[in-house]
């Protein structure tokens, strides 16, 4: 197959993707690399700011039991429960409804397996985009497959004529194999921030960026073993020119990382990859055939050719067309770039369109950033702030409980400088005695500076004591607690919806789109069944909802809770609306609890009986002095029950 790029247009994109986006990509992330560097040294509790090995190096965790605490919230939502996602379409057809339905099927089927590793991946972008605003992900399909043998067939063939020309035949065993499905499913990873590149444009999706460049470390082992997968080429002259061996480091800003590692001494402990690799996702000219096959049924590009000539000008015809280009090398400044990858976008919708499968999630929406803001920005400077009064003060301390002295009657020879650690010795030329340097051991003022920032980081974050599982002080109302709390409430409700209405749609919209293209039919039928392949339509205009939008906290429990027994308190004493009774009973027993649900189920649904009699708001039903309460089935109440029904009487 010819390469569809010369040497001198891929010299020309070289100098557009690295030289040029590339280098913007880089310079628009340099501060918030470095922040980003500054924000995990505060997650893990890193702090190097002493000048001398006596003086304290606290770090008081704030800033991590903060984020912490929001990816606690976080995960309650979404993990509660095996279902992830609802999904709704704008339609009373009975079709439609059943589509949505296999949709929704699908989604949590996917995300609950064991494989994709959900938890881990989705909550270390929640951590991400916590500390720093954004997190980025990458969705993929994977298939693959082998023949296997299941067994032999006896197979009859002629192998020539008689004398009388009649066929002479004999028999031969053949072997009987079948396609074994090995891997056919979705997936995705979280993606450091600092290996994502977008032009400066602001933009409400990444689907709208006019580029993208995914960078990542490998070998080019790691290029052959899927050069079929991608469409790679050119490998065999990075044998030659690399060697395959270890490149520099790229630098970000005024540290220098690889792979998203700092340059501390201790942060790599395998050794590193020998190539960086960047893969551009955007728009570009190209020329396309007009052989059968050069485009889809859609009209979209399968083979092309660059749409760039030889002069670095559009050619006449080119079409601009979503394309995927990977250059790969050994370094940021090594003249080695080699072109590896030129072909047209391959993920394509069910309405044959083409997209990009990568999307991000936000924590905050920024007014002048499209790519979000953290909690990071607004906590830096008071966790550090906390780390230097408490240091000060445990430094204090050491000086008051183990004092510098001075005096004359010792003979010390080098003492041009006065060391200011305790313990130490000040030789003076005045006084005849041993003396204390007084250090005011008084710290007061520094424990109310440390709880005036931590105050000041809990209104910034929105995330209180109370939601961090810290006992309020003494002087603190009840009222001012439970504002706190739903302060917190909102702040985490913010975050959430934000995170799944960026990212998190998106995803399912992804599982939705590569498994209509790609999932094979046995797989379907597995996941689906055979009524659910049917009714399967991602054509449709779904709206996915993540469960935990639908997931009432103990705030919302309880003002339902409360509405539905005023509406009980209207037609309790109308035994005609029995029905609307059991049904308002089993709603307050599902906001009561699980144990509750399903006690509720049992019993307040489908009753025959009246559920009181007599008349009244009494709940109870009739019968003998002194007997045992029942209800309207005429079996003895059990304690929920009961608990449930004087709820409703109480009103």
């Amino acid at each position: 197959m010819a390469k569809p790029v010369n040497d001198e247009q891929a010299n020309q994109l070289a100098n557009t993707i690295i030289d040029d986006e590339y280098r913007v990509g880089r310079a628009n992330n340099n501060i918030p690399d470095n922040d980003y560097l500054d924000y995990l040294d505060m997650f893990d509790c890193e702090r190097t700011e002493k000048n001398y090995d006596w003086m304290s190096d606290i770090y008081f965790p704030e800033f991590t039991s903060q984020m912490l605490t929001q990816s606690a919230i976080e995960a309650g939502l979404y993990f509660r429960t095996h279902d992830f996602v609802e999904v709704y379409i704008g339609s009373e057809q009975e079709v439609h409804k059943n589509a949505a339905k296999v949709n929704k099927d699908l989604i949590n089927k996917t995300l609950n397996r064991r494989q994709l590793w959900f938890y881990q991946k989705y909550m270390r972008a929640i951590n991400m985009k916590n500390i720093s605003g954004v997190a980025y992900f990458r969705c993929w399909w994977e298939q693959d497959t082998r023949m296997e043998k299941i067994g032999t067939r006896r197979v009859r063939e002629q192998i020539g004529t008689d004398i009388n020309g009649g066929p002479i035949e004999q028999f031969t065993d053949q072997d009987v194999e079948v396609d074994v499905v090995l891997k056919d499913h979705f997936n995705f990873d979280v993606i450091d921030p600092r290996d994502v590149f977008t032009d400066p444009s602001y933009v409400y999706s990444l689907q709208d960026k006019q580029w993208i460049i995914l960078r990542f470390d490998t070998t080019v082992d790691e290029l052959e073993a899927n050069a079929d997968t991608m469409e790679y080429f050119n490998l065999d002259k990075l044998r030659t020119d690399s060697g395959n061996t270890p490149r520099e480091t790229d630098t970000k800003g005024d540290k220098t990382t690889h792979h998203g590692l700092d340059n501390k001494s201790n942060a790599i402990k395998t050794p590193l990859k020998s190539l960086m690799v960047l893969q551009r996702l955007g728009k570009h000219w190209v020329m396309v055939g007009n052989e059968e096959g050069d485009r889809d049924p859609n009209g979209n590009p399968v083979n092309v050719t660059s749409g760039i000539g030889n002069d670095g000008q559009k050619k006449e015809g080119a079409e601009l067309h979503e394309m995927v280009i990977t250059f790969a090398m050994d370094g940021f400044n090594s003249s080695t770039r080699t072109l590896i990858g030129y072909h047209p976008a391959r993920d394509i919708d069910s309405m044959g369109n083409p997209y990009r499968p990568v999307t991000r999630g936000l924590c905050y929406m920024h007014p002048a950033k499209d790519d979000g803001m953290g909690d990071g920005k607004c906590l830096r400077e008071l966790q550090i702030g906390i780390n230097d009064t408490i240091n000060m003060e445990n430094d204090r301390t050491k000086l008051a409980t183990i004092p510098i002295m001075q005096g004359n009657q010792h003979d010390i020879s080098d003492n041009e400088t006065l060391v200011w650690q305790p313990g130490a010795f000040w030789q003076t030329e005045t006084g005849d005695k041993l003396d204390e340097v007084q250090i005011d051991s008084n710290v007061v003022g520094a424990l109310n500076q440390v709880n005036l920032y931590q105050n000041m980081m809990q209104q910034a974050s929105g995330v209180s004591a109370e939601t961090q599982s810290k006992l309020a002080a003494p002087t603190t109302t009840a009222t001012a607690t439970v504002n706190q709390v739903r302060r917190s409430d909102t702040r985490s409700a913010y975050r959430t919806l934000t995170m799944e209405n960026t990212g998190l749609t998106d995803i399912f919209w992804f599982i939705t789109q590569m498994s209509a293209r790609h999932m094979r039919d046995e797989t379907a039928e597995k996941m689906l069944g055979e009524e659910g392949m049917i009714s399967f339509d991602p054509t449709l205009d779904f709206t996915y909802k993540p469960i935990s939008a639908s997931i009432d906290d103990d705030s919302s429990k309880q003002t339902k809770i409360q509405n539905w027994i005023q509406v009980l308190s209207f037609i309790a004493s109308d035994p005609e609306r029995r029905d609307a009774i059991d049904y308002i009973l089993g709603e307050l027993a599902s906001l009561m609890g699980k144990e509750f649900e399903a006690f509720g189920n049992k019993f307040f649904a489908n009753t025959k009986a009246p559920p009181m009699a007599g008349g009244g708001g009494n709940m109870q039903p009739q019968g003998a002095a002194g007997a045992v309460p029942s209800n309207q089935s005429g079996m003895e109440q059990s304690p929920e029950e009961v608990q449930v029904r004087e709820a409703a009487n109480a009103i």
